[in-house]
């Protein structure tokens, strides 16, 4: 998957313009090819997903993960986490470890587990809160701040 999503396609993450808006829509970072670690393990985790391969989001904070889980798809059993930002790296249970302790975290399950969809669409509509927030367009804010308070009902 790597290969074909990282090399053939050309996916990668957008290190000069991180935080632009364009990196969580979907459609853009197929056009362009360069996104966010969120919108890059969402496509990641959409094909191998498609392909029955048991591949799935870890909301870690300040940067979003992949998990590849056992063939019974068993979180208690996940074999090791992906970067999506960093072309697929793999990744141990000791680097997200480690990545924790850098930013002082709890070892909390929440952060090592897989998490389910309306996860990854509030931490995509969070990202889009700042990226506009940032770029100072108030209307836009206030529309994902809209959607963001429905998902919390």
């Amino acid at each position: 998957m790597n290969y074909v999503l990282f090399d053939k396609f050309g996916l990668s993450g957008n290190t000069n313009d991180y935080h632009n808006p364009q990196n969580s829509f979907i459609g853009r970072v197929l056009e362009t090819k360069k996104g966010n670690p969120l919108t890059l393990s969402c496509i990641y985790s959409i094909v191998a997903q498609k392909l029955d391969i048991p591949i799935f989001g870890i909301n870690l904070p300040k940067h979003f993960i992949l998990s590849y889980l056992d063939e019974d798809q068993n979180a208690d059993h996940l074999l090791f986490y992906l970067n999506a930002f960093n072309k697929g790296q793999v990744m141990q249970k000791a680097d997200v470890i480690s990545f924790l302790k850098q930013l002082n975290l709890p070892l909390s399950k929440e952060f090592m587990l897989p998490c389910d969809n309306v996860t990854i669409l509030k931490r995509v509509l969070r990202n889009l809160v700042t990226a506009y927030e940032q770029n100072e367009s108030v209307g836009k804010k206030q529309e994902i701040e809209i959607l963001f308070k429905l998902l919390e009902e």
